[in-house]
Order: structure tokens, then sequence, then C-alpha cells
């Protein structure tokens, strides 16, 4: 499950689960009850073992882009078309993190300085 800062990992059982499989469709927006049980090996250091679904939204089409796996292999003009979209990908965006970062603190830098520059243009005079 996808949130807005990051990825979690949520677990399925027929057993658990007061739903069905089928109800589990991608690029879905939903609202989840969990039973949140510790795993040391999760990025995360806990899985969330659902137990009721709520589907908010079903999306009508499938993403442009599959983001779900760590890299986001397409061109870079499919990355800058559906920025969007890409951006949903963990690593694509922290390297947009990275770039953000790196330019505001490349603009607080007291050796920077901005210029603008005066357009000189030559003018008839009849």
């Amino acid at each position: 499950m996808r949130t807005k800062r990051e990825i979690l990992q949520c677990i399925y059982t027929a057993e658990c689960a007061q739903f069905g499989e089928e109800e589990l469709v991608e690029e879905s927006c939903v609202i989840v009850t969990a039973k949140v049980i510790e795993e040391k090996r999760s990025k995360t250091g806990f899985d969330l073992h659902m137990t009721a679904l709520k589907v908010l939204s079903v999306s009508k089409e499938g993403s442009p882009i599959v983001i779900n796996h760590k890299l986001a292999d397409t061109s870079m003009e499919n990355l800058l078309d559906y920025r969007p979209v890409t951006l949903r990908n963990e690593k694509q965006r922290s390297i947009f993190k990275l770039q953000e970062g790196a330019h505001h603190g490349s603009l607080s830098l007291p050796v920077f300085r901005r210029m603008e520059s005066v357009i000189l243009m030559s003018a008839v005079i009849s």
C-alpha cells in the first residue's frame, strides 16, 4: 500500500480478512483496517495484516508506467511525460528530492549571485 510518504507492506489472508481478494485492485484508493505485526525484515519494522477494506474509488485505466518495481524501467521522455505518476515510485521520488535539495541549497550559498541581464536594443529615430 502506498501512502503519501511511504510504502507499507499489507498482507492478505482469507482467514483474517473480512473481504474477498478480488476487491484488491491496483491503483485503487482504499481505507484499510489492519493488525500491526512486528516484522524485523520489513523496511518499516512491521507488516499490516488486513482485516477490513473500504474501496473509495477504482482506477478506470491501469498505470501507463509500472511503478511498483524498484526501478521505473522506461525512457527519460516517459518519466517526464508522466511525472505525477512516476513520482509514486520510491526511487524516482528520492532522486527528485535530492535534485530539489541541491537546487535550493545552491541558491543559498554565499558565492551564488542571481543576475538578470539587460537587453540592449537599437532604436531608429525618425
